[in-house]
């Protein structure tokens, strides 16, 4: 229905820039309707079809980010995303008024991250993770048009980060400028290293959950969550983590009391390797 509305079916598989074609007439206006765009769905849609080279669900996408004002939910994640030049999807993106939740590989160059911090400045929601199966080094290869797209927002929610390896307390610093409206921080995939001794107290005043998933958590790594001062904290969720020193784990359990929520699968590995679980 959006490619009839937007274009001739047969720019798919023609044109090497699709774009749309405003005599196209249709009884009401689609691309006020449109909010939601996941790559990744889109090319599964069109993968068994004759429009399945690797390139159509990227034209199509970048069609409905330049063309649909509404547009509430937009995830860039999937294998298909490498095959084409990511800074195409924004090409004349002035303005992205209606963006909610955006969820965008990590590993972008900090241009993109640049553009979409002067296009959107609504988000409640961010979700970036690392393509693959390799851990990018979140210390070493720090993301400053992330930072920067994070500071540009006026009430951020809820983040999201996977596959990375870096501090709690340098997530906490990434978003210390949404201190006043973050709600949610959901960590995956992560391998937590050693705090600073002497790291500082970071206030969060709204954040009611923090979600601890599929982590490693080496010794002292969660010190930023200890010293951190959360008054609204209601739920530190542990799921199948790893654990370096069990008197970490006993600290948090102090602190934080009935709020720690645990899954279950969490373990503690001790300095000879052995394995115990909590």
């Amino acid at each position: 229905m959006f490619n009839e509305c937007f274009t001739d079916v047969d720019a798919l598989e023609n044109a090497l820039r699709m774009q749309r074609e405003c005599s196209k007439k249709f009884p009401f206006d689609y691309r006020l309707y449109l909010k939601e765009i996941h790559l990744k769905e889109i090319h599964i849609l069109t993968r068994r079809t004759r429009f399945s080279w690797y390139d159509v669900p990227a034209r199509i996408t970048r069609l409905a980010i330049k063309y649909c004002p509404n547009l509430k939910t937009l995830s860039l994640t999937g294998q298909v995303f490498f095959l084409v030049d990511p800074s195409l999807f924004l090409v004349s993106i002035k303005s992205l008024p209606c963006l909610q939740n955006l969820s965008w590989y990590l590993e972008l160059d900090n241009s993109i991250f640049s553009t979409l911090s002067k296009a959107a400045h609504n988000l409640k929601s961010i979700s970036v993770e690392v393509s693959g199966i390799r851990t990018y080094n979140f210390e070493q290869e720090l993301h400053n048009g992330l930072q920067k797209l994070i500071q540009s927002q006026h009430q951020l929610k809820s983040f999201t980060i996977k596959k990375v390896r870096t501090k709690m307390s340098s997530v906490f610093e990434l978003l210390e400028s949404q201190s006043n409206s973050l709600e949610s921080i959901v960590l995956e995939y992560i391998y937590f290293n050693s705090d600073d001794s002497s790291v500082e107290s970071t206030k969060f005043n709204q954040l009611a959950s923090i979600s601890i998933k599929d982590c490693q958590v080496s010794m002292r790594g969660l010190k930023s969550i200890l010293k951190a001062d959360l008054p609204r904290l209601q739920i530190l969720e542990f799921e199948n983590t790893d654990w370096r020193r069990e008197s970490d784990w006993l600290l948090l359990q102090n602190k934080y009391q009935e709020r720690i929520i645990d899954f279950g699968n969490n373990r503690v590995f001790d300095q000879w390797g052995r394995i115990y679980y909590l």
